[in-house]
């Protein structure tokens, strides 16, 4: 098969931010077009393979990103899916794992690599970007025929010198260059140039399916001492347009065993699906090991080891399917879709 290079879905963030006022480079930072980010790029002209460059509706911070964004990045992917080898999105650090996690749960039957990355440090300007070679790493990535790599037929994210599954990463350095982390799941690969891959996921046989359709009424709800106790508490779920929460308990998946907290999750469970994560970085749930977890267990669906952007948008766009019923979106949030959970 010919090399047909790699697509650059170009959407904003850190890598292409400028100051925002140029004549004050203290100014605060804004995502530049792709067209001023592409000139601090020489090393694109160097590679053997053609990378063809696309830019969302408007470039942003990640910050700023909805679910349309998501569906425009989709899009863009299914469009080209013929056409290209792999694909890397370039995108803000902020919610990248949010975006890499959607994108994972929409695309069904993904057989070629989409490489989310970013950057830290800006590239326009800073030769001491980690943008450069985050780029260059995930072209390589994306294009499996090209650099002689392992093909990751999935949605990854790299940074810094990990390759990480999209559904099991999450930032947890605001600043420094080793951005994000899996701690329930190793690395699919490592290396800042030429990543080393581990064993690859089997390529799926069947066509690319893209779920379009996301319910954005899913909220987390992180559980803290009396909060049965709190307005807060009973408002979120007794509203009737929230059809989704991910919650996210104590340690192996405790909370408030008394009434004031179960009959309210009980009450919630007829209209909405909950599902229990834990608060922790690393680890699972285990329902029932303490009296704490028991009676919640009951009620809401066990999470595993999902970090809570998988949770969230996992349930999001299976909740978008207004053809599933409350149980069948239950069980299936129980259900490893996208090597998601344990």
């Amino acid at each position: 098969m010919p090399n047909r290079g790699v697509l650059v879905i170009y959407t904003g963030g850190t890598i292409g931010a400028v100051p925002s006022d140029p004549n004050d480079p203290q100014s605060s930072l804004a995502a530049a077009s792709w067209d001023v980010l592409a000139e601090d790029l020489p090393e694109l002209d160097q590679l053997d393979f053609e990378v063809v460059a696309r830019s969302t509706t408007s470039p942003i911070d990640s910050s700023n990103i909805v679910i349309d964004n998501w569906r425009e990045i989709a899009d863009l992917i299914v469009s080209a899916y013929d056409d290209f080898e792999g694909f890397v999105v370039l995108h803000g650090t902020d919610t990248m794992a949010f975006s890499a996690s959607a994108l994972s749960f929409m695309s069904e039957n993904l057989a070629k690599p989409v490489v989310f990355t970013g950057a830290q440090i800006p590239v326009v300007g800073h030769p001491d970007s980690d943008g450069r070679s985050n780029l260059l790493a995930a072209l390589a990535i994306a294009n499996p025929a090209a650099s002689g790599i392992a093909c990751v037929p999935e949605v990854c994210i790299f940074f810094h010198d990990r390759l990480l599954r999209g559904n099991r990463a999450s930032k947890v350095n605001s600043a420094g260059l080793l951005a994000f982390d899996s701690p329930n799941l190793e690395p699919l690969g490592r290396g800042a140039q030429l990543p080393e891959i581990g064993t690859a996921a089997p390529i799926p046989a069947g066509p690319l399916r893209l779920h379009r359709e996301i319910e954005p009424n899913v909220v987390p709800f992180q559980v803290f001492p009396g909060v049965q106790h709190t307005q807060f508490f009973r408002s979120t779920f007794e509203d009737p347009d929230i059809r989704g929460v991910v919650l996210q308990t104590y340690g192996v998946g405790n909370a408030p065993n008394d009434a004031a907290f179960l009959d309210v999750i009980q009450e919630a469970v007829r209209t909405k699906v909950i599902v229990n994560v834990t608060q922790c970085q690393a680890g699972a749930i285990a329902p029932g090991r303490y009296a704490t977890s028991a009676g919640l267990a009951r009620f809401v669906a066990n999470g595993a080891d999902m970090t809570l952007e998988a949770a969230m948008t996992k349930l999001m766009v299976l909740l978008g399917d207004r053809s599933k019923s409350r149980d069948e979106v239950f069980a299936l949030m129980e259900t490893n879709l996208a090597g998601e959970r344990s």
